[in-house]
């Protein structure tokens, strides 16, 4: 994104090229704050689906750390070689 500068607008000028000046600098600030909103939109659905995996995952662990404690735990087992 391009930096604007505000310092150019100066009130001396003719009102009409001030007035276009300022459209435009306005213009521009509209479309970077629909680009950034378009950025906050697709991380917002990252981070949900983000969340929704992790949810997931912790089930699943919760599930196996039930498990193992129902069966024992692999120190409790001997090695098939013994």
């Amino acid at each position: 994104m391009d930096e604007l500068n505000f310092g150019d607008v100066e009130a001396n000028q003719h009102p009409d090229r001030r007035i276009a000046e300022l459209e435009s600098r306005y213009t521009h600030l509209q479309r970077t704050v629909d680009e950034l909103n378009g950025v906050v939109i697709d991380q917002s659905r990252r981070i949900e689906s983000l969340e929704r995996r992790w949810e997931r995952m912790l089930s699943q662990v919760t599930a196996l750390t039930a498990r193992a404690a129902e069966t024992g735990t692999l120190e409790d087992e001997r090695p098939p070689h013994y």
